[in-house]
């Protein structure tokens, strides 16, 4: 499958509406390179290209470009992961959750799962065991 960046976020500039895609205000371009509060979900674009990465190839003229993401595995870092799941539950470890009551901790788990972070990433980073993890 060929995921086209394009699609998304050049049509603008191709339909030469702006000279440059962060000029308009009605693409999703600006949620992704701006830091801050984040309305959109950025780890599986983050997870093929970096931000970096992502600025000069929505900026460049590449019309028959693509990123490739046959055979793609999204592989969330740790260090984000730790971001995820300190948002998530609040706390300044995230082995922290072990202190929660069953419920809160499952719920904390499941939007973890949700926000992309693995099984095993979940029990590494959090110390709930991960028969635990994958029954939520």
């Amino acid at each position: 499958m060929c995921f086209a960046l394009d699609m998304f976020l050049r049509n603008e500039k191709k339909a030469e509406i702006v000279n440059r895609i962060d000029e308009y205000k009605y693409s999703s371009y600006n949620e992704y390179v701006r830091d801050g509060i984040e309305l959109i979900g950025k780890e599986f674009i983050y997870g093929m290209i970096n931000k970096e990465g992502f600025i000069v190839y929505n900026n460049e003229k590449n019309d028959d470009k693509c990123l490739d993401s046959e055979g793609f595995v999204f592989r969330m870092s740790d260090e984000d992961a730790k971001k995820i799941i300190k948002k998530i539950t609040g706390c300044d470890n995230t082995t922290e959750l072990q202190l929660f009551g069953q419920d809160e901790r499952n719920k904390c788990i499941k939007k973890m799962k949700h926000k992309g972070l693995s099984i095993g990433q979940i029990s590494r980073l959090t110390g709930v065991s991960k028969g635990i993890v994958e029954k939520i």
